[in-house]
Formats: structure tokens, sequence, C-alpha cells
């Protein structure tokens, strides 16, 4: 019966990714152990997402959001004050036509019809996949940090439907690396295939392949020159996730850990977080390979998604409601490395989108508005009365 559960678990989060439809730098300080992993002040650029793909990217002074609704424009959060305007350049634009709700074509912030939750920043630039309804290519898109220039730099691939998507980080400033995952169920056999992209060249070539029973690649994460991702199988009474890395040195992949979880981030000095449902929270080191159970699961957390800014780790029970119990409040748990609760945050519909060092950031849907954001500033979260604020607002 336990299998069937984590089956019904592990695809209905694809599912639900879908429905409510990003590189690690290292700052070399201290000495590099063997894994690649500099001791003392890595911080995995993905970590502070709590799922694979967002509709948020994280900028130096503030934050680029995919439109929610149409995913057809970008907007642009300032770090300092918190308020959102479309990411276009020209003073005189009207943005939006005389309704108020359709962006103009002729706007800096118009993107087309974009993959959702395709959004990326690197090194000064705002990536988007952008999708071809009638041909059913996915280009990638660069956007300069004002929303002045546009530049399709390379057809990366197909989409049967704008629900199929994308993950895709930085490696460096010209490569790629790219798994893609469709929204279908199916536990035929099939290929996996984690892709490198030479942007230079304009070449794609798969580096890893892997075939099974649905077989799927995702959750990327990178550390340096290696790629962590999840490996996916559907079984019958049950799905098999390991954790993987490819070494974009040597091109070895290897086993990080052969256990049955989907969620995981990266903190700092190696320390590697995952979840077990109805089991816990556990933290790994990558370079000495101790593995510890640091918070067990109680009612409330026997499934959480997880994120991490480098001094807290974030545990969103979202789908306990789902696989557990469907009277389970809905909490954001803010945990210190050794697993220790320090504050308990009430969420609404939806699930926490990302943590860096200066915000929370959720989806909100206040009454008569259009879906947004809503935001929690990291200097408060350890207040117990901390309330989410609307962002603009």
């Amino acid at each position: 019966m336990l299998g069937k559960v984590k089956r019904t678990y592990i695809c209905g989060l694809i599912l639900l990714g879908s429905l409510l439809l990003t590189s690690c730098s290292s700052q070399k300080a201290g000495q590099t152990s063997q894994t690649g992993i500099t001791e003392g002040s890595l911080q995995c650029e993905q970590s502070v997402y709590i799922n694979e793909n967002s509709n948020l990217a994280v900028g130096p002074d503030g934050y680029y959001s995919l439109d929610l609704m149409s995913s057809k424009y970008l907007t642009y959060i300032d770090k300092a004050s918190a308020r959102e305007t479309y990411l276009c350049s020209r003073p005189d634009c009207p943005h939006v036509d005389e309704s108020g709700y359709h962006i103009l074509e002729t706007c800096d912030a118009y993107v087309g019809s974009a993959v959702a939750r395709s959004i990326v920043y690197h090194n000064g630039y705002v990536y988007v996949l952008k999708y071809d309804p009638e041909s059913y290519n996915v280009t990638l898109v660069k956007i300069s940090a004002d929303g002045s220039v546009h530049e399709d730099l390379m057809v990366v691939g197909q989409a049967p439907d704008q629900g199929s998507y994308y993950q895709y980080v930085f490696l460096d400033d010209d490569t790629i690396v790219m798994t893609y995952k469709p929204t279908n169920d199916s536990a035929e056999e099939s290929m996996a295939s984690l892709e490198r992209i030479d942007l230079n060249r304009k070449e794609k070539t798969a580096v890893y392949t892997y075939t099974g029973k649905g077989a799927s690649l995702g959750y990327l994460k990178v550390v340096g020159q290696e790629v962590f991702f999840i490996q996916m199988t559907k079984l019958e009474d049950d799905d098999v996730c390991q954790l993987m890395k490819w070494n974009a040195m040597d091109g070895q992949v290897q086993t990080v850990l052969d256990k049955n979880m989907v969620f995981y981030t990266i903190a700092s000095d190696g320390k590697l977080f995952y979840y077990m449902p109805r089991e816990g929270l556990y933290r790994y080191n990558l370079n000495t390979r101790e593995d510890k159970l640091v918070r067990e699961c109680d009612e409330d957390t026997m499934y959480a998604l997880l994120a991490c800014d480098g001094n807290y780790v974030y545990l969103d029970n979202f789908h306990n409601r789902f696989y557990y119990d469907e009277q389970s409040g809905h909490n954001l748990y803010v945990c210190d490395l050794d697993g220790n609760t320090v504050n308990t945050i009430p969420m609404a519909i939806d699930y926490l989108e990302l943590t860096d060092q200066h915000y929370l950031f959720t989806r909100s849907f206040v009454d008569g508005k259009l879906p947004g954001w809503a935001y929690i500033r990291k200097e408060d979260i350890t207040d117990p009365n901390v309330t989410w604020s609307i962002v603009g607002e």
C-alpha cells in the first residue's frame, strides 16, 4: 500500500507542476574538495526555488517575472521597494490596450507565446522559451535586462502542447544543460536525455540518456561543473527515483543517493538536504557522505517541498493535504540547518515560489485582481506574527 501511495505522490507532483504552472555559482573561498565543492561559501542558485521551474528569476537588484496568466510578457520587481513594473525601457509606452488587460505587442515587455515557468536570469540577461503553436518549435530567447533587446538564439526542441516543459540551467555564459519532460503520465518504455547546448555553435548534444518505463530526468541543480538531477522510472506499484550527477569536465555520471525521494536542495559547505515522504528531512554531506535524519516528519509534514537560502531550509507542506490528510493546514516551516523549526508561516492557496537572501515569494490571489505575487522580507521570517504583503501595494 505504501508503494502505491509513493507512486501516486510522485506522479501527482508532475501533474500539479503542470497545472500550477536557473545555474549554481561558487565563490572561491577556502579549499576545493574532491567533489568539486568549495568549502565555506558555495551557494546553489537553483536551491532558492521550491520547484523545478519558476515564473520568477532572481537578478542583482530585482526579480524578473513571466506573466502568470498568459506567459506573454515580462515584469520586474524592484528589491528595494517591492514594486512591480512592466519590463519596458520606453518611457512613453502605454504597455496595455484601452481595456487595461491586454499587453501591446509593441511594448518591450511583450514576449509572445512562451512556455510557462521558463524564465531564467544569467549574467545580465533574461531568458525565456518562446513557443510556436503551429510548428511546435520551442525557441530560446535572450532579452536585455531593461527589456529593450530581444534575440532569438536557437530552436532547442519541440513540444506537442504549451504545457510540456523544459528545464535548463547555465554552466557558463555559452553553455546550457537542458531536460525535457512531457505532461503525460505514461508508463511506456521511453528514453530521457540530459542535453548540453553550445550557444556559440547553436548545437545540442545528448550527454546522458536513460531508458526505462516512463523515464524522466529533472530537478537540475549545478555545483561548479557538476549537474545534479533526479532520474525517475515508473513501475506498477511504485516509482523509483535516484539522485544523480553529471560531471561536465569528464562526462561521467554517478549515483549520488539511491533513495526514493524527489525533492532536494543544496546549502553551503557541501550540505545537501532531501525529503523522504513519511520519514522526514535528511542532511547529506557531499564531501564526507554522512547521511542524517535531522527532522522527523509529523502529521503536518508527511510530504514537503524544499528550498534553501543558505541560512535556512524551508519546508512547504503543500502536498500533505493531497496525499495524506485533506484537512491538513498549509504552512511553511522555516528550519535551521540542523532541522530545528524556528518559525511556522501560514500559506495561502499556492506553494512557496522562491526564497533568496532578501525575500520569500508566493503567488497571491486577491478578489477582483489577476494572480500576482506576495512577499515577506527576510528580516521578518522569524517573527511569529509575520504576514504576507502584496507586491506593489
